[in-house]
């Protein structure tokens, strides 16, 4: 009688977490990652690898993205260094906004970082709240810009639009003009509290290792060759791998 009521109680406890395992998967399936490109397609190139230094990475990027853009069944593609609900992320700091002090014996706030092209949030479907995107006017030669999440945009300047604010990366650093505010998504997990987050704009920074993000009107899996004979095109040593879709990528996040 003593095993069977323990393997009742096993059986019982068994039914209670598998319960709570589905209703916790069905409740991350529902959550908003921020972004909307479910059909989304990705592919990582490192041009760095076989010796392209800024530069010529950030030209390979360019032209890519140009034929990228134009092929049938694209509807939009950009670049980024981190991908939202992977398994890595990037901090830097302290972080200043323009007429404030680091406090003696503080590290000051680090806030989470990542490297996009232009039309990143187009691709991605990720809202505007207030100014623009990055574009041509932003490059080597000009003023350092970023763009801000909400979250960043209300925990610096409460109240107020941050267009037009400045940020310094260090006390002592150049300064950094927000351009833009976006709406904040997920960047770890999907359970994570609202987290404050910026982006800079590769033109302005080492491109290094990229991921190219496609929103597609087929299905993703269709345009991986005529996107890898592009590369080809361009320099056929250049390496792709990571080739997933963005449901994949999502799996990750949802277990």
């Amino acid at each position: 009688p003593i095993l069977v009521v323990a393997q009742v109680a096993l059986s019982l406890v068994v039914l209670v977490c598998g319960g709570l395992f589905i209703k916790s998967f069905r409740t991350a399936q529902t959550m908003d990652p921020g972004f909307n490109n479910p059909n989304g397609l990705i592919l990582s190139l490192s041009p760095q690898l076989i010796g392209y230094d800024d530069e010529q990475s950030r030209n390979f990027y360019r032209q890519l993205h140009e034929r990228v853009s134009h092929l049938p069944g694209v509807e939009a593609a950009s670049f980024t260094r981190l991908l939202p609900l992977s398994d890595s992320s990037n901090s830097n700091g302290p972080i200043l906004k323009e007429g404030e002090t680091l406090p003696p014996g503080s590290a000051g706030r680090n806030i989470m970082t990542t490297v996009i092209a232009p039309g990143y949030f187009n691709t991605m479907q990720i809202p505007f709240v207030e100014g623009r995107d990055f574009d041509d006017r932003d490059h080597l030669n000009t003023p350092r810009v970023v763009i801000v999440n909400q979250r960043m945009a209300q925990m610096l300047w409460p109240g107020e639009s941050a267009v037009g604010k400045r940020i310094f990366i260090g006390e002592g650093s150049n300064p950094r003009e927000v351009i833009g505010v976006v709406k904040t998504g997920k960047y770890r997990a999907l359970a994570e509290d609202p987290k404050p987050y910026f982006y800079y704009a590769m033109a302005q920074r080492r491109p290094g290792t990229m991921a190219m993000v496609v929103r597609p009107s087929v299905d993703p899996r269709s345009l991986v060759g005529a996107i890898r004979s592009e590369v080809q095109s361009l320099d056929r040593r250049v390496p792709i791998f990571g080739v997933k879709t963005m449901e994949e990528h999502k799996t990750f996040a949802l277990w």
